[in-house]
């Protein structure tokens, strides 16, 4: 019953609100557009609040998909918070650049950011509600290559759980500042194992203020990217574990996220979620 509500309540929003967005016939200079959602469905446990934020000329009938990225705030904080850091912003100028490969990005509010991870079903409402539909309703996605997902603290603690968990639906990871690891090393140590044996590779990224008082948990996570043999970037910036950290390096953050999306896009099929 809640996901039948959930659904049909995106769907009347989407009939109101989305259509005013797609581009037809997109003069030069055009701006992306940035569509915020706010559902609640009667009995819920959480919010749904989301943003998607759609490139400059965005064509919902491309052969191709665009690639996804989702980005996931930290404790504490909320949608709002990639506002603060400049994201539209950011992006807007990231998109100027015939060299940068377009890709939409979605950002999703964790209403229960106070609370621990295995307390929180904050990943099933990611994976079983909120991707589905965005996937089903913009042109994204719809292939592990297709998709990246990338968090600022407790948000990259949250994407390293999640992708190393769903490794048939997400190649690419961002940790950023991430403040330890998910996993115990054994746990790890069997997620890893799967995903190879079924042919699933990553492509990591990880950076952390050289004042940052949680190094020494990032640190933890790499050292298990390390005994799994699974290759990574990390990056040592100046900074500490705050917004205008975050705010420095956001443009950066993004560059990376393009290019780390296949080189071939045509090569990822297009599809549902996979389970």
């Amino acid at each position: 019953m809640r996901k039948t509500f959930f659904r049909s309540a995106l769907l009347v929003l989407m009939a109101c609100i989305l259509r005013p967005y797609v581009v037809n016939g997109c003069p030069a200079g055009t701006p992306g557009q940035r569509i915020e959602f706010h559902i609640e469905a009667p009995g819920a446990s959480r919010r749904g609040a989301f943003a998607v934020y759609v490139p400059p000329c965005y064509d919902p009938d491309r052969k191709d998909p665009y690639p996804l990225l989702i980005l996931l705030h930290g404790h504490d904080m909320s949608l709002q918070t990639w506002d603060q850091l400049g994201l539209n912003a950011a992006y807007s100028s990231y998109a100027k650049s015939v060299n940068h490969k377009p890709y939409i990005i979605l950002t999703i509010l964790e209403s229960n950011n106070l609370i621990s991870l295995n307390a929180s079903e904050f990943d099933l409402f990611i994976l079983n509600d909120i991707l589905p539909w965005v996937e089903s309703n913009f042109n994204t996605g719809g292939s592990r290559k297709l998709r990246a997902l990338g968090g600022i603290s407790r948000g990259a603690y949250w994407a390293a759980d999640i992708v190393f968990r769903h490794p048939d639906i997400f190649e690419t990871v961002g940790l950023h500042s991430l403040p330890g690891s998910p996993f115990y090393d054994l746990e790890f140590h069997y997620l890893a194992e799967e995903a190879s044996e079924n042919g699933d590779t990553f492509n990591v990224s990880l950076d952390i203020g050289e004042k940052d008082p949680y190094g020494p948990g990032s640190q933890v996570f790499e050292k298990q990217l390390e005994n799994e043999k699974i290759p990574y970037r990390s990056l040592v910036q100046p900074g500490d574990h705050s917004l205008s950290y975050w705010e420095t390096y956001l443009a950066d953050y993004l560059t990376w996220y393009g290019k780390s999306f296949a080189v071939d896009e045509k090569s990822a099929s297009s599809g549902s979620v996979a389970k």
